[in-house]
């Protein structure tokens, strides 16, 4: 018994080791699609709106996704957390909260439209924000057909989805400067990537549930009560993510907010690629959550390959961020070049909060991190108030950041204490030394070529390759382990 249990073990580690791989794999790819998608359309579209029209297309998104709560609840975090430990439970959650999710969204559009009419806004952007609610409301219907595909490690279709949004998004770009409609026609293309995600997504989760929807009061009451924990992080998220570019924009006005929007935009594609190991390990973590080794070793890859992938990304971003905002975004972006820099350290301290905030509603201790979140987010908008009308968008930065870190010291403390003890300075060493190499490797090459090789903007991504090389070849040659695991893995496959 003893033997066939030991072997029962081994095959099922082996196996999830397995889907991790191939999880990653099909993500992975697809974010590389998704990626040079991206790249097109965050280059196209900041140059073709200018610095102003820019800064109103961001206000308007952050404008919709602060009052997303109302039509969320908190609902996709707890569906993705309860149905990653007990996948059986997907029917039960969509057929008895689907419907209750198109009528919180209505109520959202509602107040949204009230809230417009008494800000101080041109027809122009009160078009666009209206376009937007209609965003908003479509995509809080498609987020529970992907948190619930993602919850039962459907990787494959999660990455079509986001590829298929995007190719649809980045046509609409293009027609947009075919047709010259301006920044309506971009909004028009946020609208018609978000119907093709939701009628696709619709079409794959019809394959894994059965889908009889139902309206059980009985049940959404029973839900709501334990979905309050979720429903004060998605508000306090939202405030500290948002809040800064609505105050730029009251304060200093959109063309300051355009300056401001390319950080967030590149920070938002960059912690896109973070999140794929979200995506991967939650549900692998959850399935171990009763065993507390297995979980140890799980969540220190998690880490280790978060820190892996983060640290490189924002050392040489702060390190070529001229350059960076020339050739993505255009010259006429420099100048918010410093709180750019900012925004890659908060992305580095957001990309670890990213495996703090899954290993806490793993083990259920929601509760503790949204007050975590609601100091932070006090905190933001409390030091906004007074470092945005002194210091502008590098005030803002600044306030974000340290918003971020009040997050990170506080989760830190709980998991390390209560929960799993893993070795941050284990887990970091070698990502931060690789990455301090690169820097200086980078800068060795720029004193051997000052003006570049091709001597114009695109050098830049000579850098980039240059340093990612200089950045794995010392992190192979240092060992590092989970690497090693991964190239083991597809040798044995």
């Amino acid at each position: 018994m003893k033997i066939g249990f030991s072997f029962n073990v081994r095959t099922m580690i082996e196996n999830q080791n397995k889907k991790i791989v191939k999880n990653l794999g099909w993500l992975t790819l697809s974010k590389i699609v998704v990626y040079i998608l991206s790249i097109l359309s965050i280059t196209i579209v900041p140059r073709y709106l200018g610095v102003e029209a820019y800064g109103q297309l961001n206000f308007v998104l952050s404008f919709v996704v602060l009052f997303g709560i109302i039509g969320d609840l908190g609902l996709t975090t707890l569906i993705y957390r309860d149905v990653s430990k007990y996948p059986k439970k997907a029917d039960e959650f969509f057929n008895n909260l689907f419907l209750f999710r198109l009528v919180m969204s209505f109520i959202m559009g509602i107040i949204m439209y009230v809230v417009i009419l008494f800000l101080d806004k041109s027809p122009a952007v009160n078009m666009l924000l209206y376009m937007a609610i209609l965003y908003e409301m479509i995509s809080i219907s498609n987020s529970i057909f992907i948190i619930i595909i993602s919850a039962l490690q459907k990787m494959k279709y999660v990455g079509l989805s986001e590829i298929i949004s995007k190719s649809i998004y980045t046509l609409s770009v293009v027609l947009t400067l075919c047709l010259n409609v301006g920044v309506v026609g971009i909004m028009l293309g946020y609208l018609a990537s978000i119907i093709a995600g939701l009628i696709f997504s619709i079409l794959v989760l019809r394959k894994y549930i059965h889908i009889h929807l139902t309206w059980n009061w009985s049940y959404i009451k029973k839900t709501l009560a334990r979905v309050w924990p979720f429903a004060i992080i998605l508000v306090t998220g939202s405030i500290y993510f948002n809040i800064d570019r609505l105050y730029i924009s009251l304060i200093h006005g959109d063309y300051q907010v355009g300056l401001y929007a390319i950080s967030y935009t590149f920070y938002t594609l960059l912690i896109s690629l973070t999140s794929i190991l979200c995506t991967v390990f939650f549900p692998v973590i959850a399935i171990n959550v009763n065993n507390k080794e297995r979980m140890t070793k799980l969540s220190g890859k998690f880490l280790n390959l978060m820190l892996i992938v983060a640290v490189p990304m924002c050392l040489g971003a702060i390190y070529l961020s001229k350059r960076i905002i020339t050739l993505v975004f255009g010259s006429q972006y420099v100048p918010g070049y410093v709180a750019f820099d900012i925004i890659m350290v908060f992305f580095l301290i957001s990309a670890i909060d990213q495996f703090h905030s899954s290993i806490l509603q793993i083990k259920n201790k929601e509760k503790f991190y949204y007050k975590l979140l609601i100091i932070a987010s006090a905190a933001n908008i409390i030091l906004n108030a007074f470092a945005i009308p002194y210091f502008g968008i590098i005030g803002a930065a600044i306030t974000t950041l340290i918003s971020e870190l009040i997050v990170f010291a506080g989760a830190t403390v709980l998991i390390r204490k209560r929960i799993i003890f893993v070795s941050y300075f284990k887990e970091s060493f070698k990502p931060l030394f690789s990455g301090i190499v690169m820097v200086v490797g980078l800068y060795l090459f720029d004193v051997i070529y000052p003006t570049g090789l091709v001597h114009n903007k695109y050098d830049v991504i000579i850098n980039i390759f240059i340093g990612g090389a200089i950045y794995f070849l010392v992190l192979l040659l240092t060992g590092n382990e989970f690497i090693k695991d991964i190239r083991n893995l597809l040798l044995k496959k």
